[in-house]
């Protein structure tokens, strides 16, 4: 059975991740890596038969994780 206030935790730390990549802020998960928002312009791109598609601006996000450590 799901544990309601872990679903809590959940929802809370979903939406304060939501609200610092809206802003565009990278956000560091110690321990995990890190959520980066990255913007993507628009662009024409050149088919076959000299046919041109436009691509609009993006806004995604990547994650980077952070370098396993190596055991000392």
């Amino acid at each position: 059975m799901p544990d309601p206030a872990l679903d809590d935790v959940r929802r809370a730390f979903a939406e304060a991740v939501r609200e610092r990549l809206m802003r565009r802020d990278p956000v560091p998960v110690p321990g995990l890596g890190t959520f980066v928002p990255r913007h993507e312009p628009s662009r024409v791109v050149a088919g076959a038969g000299g046919r041109r598609t436009l691509h609009p601006p993006a806004d995604r996000v990547e994650f980077e994780p952070e370098p396993l450590s190596s055991p000392a």
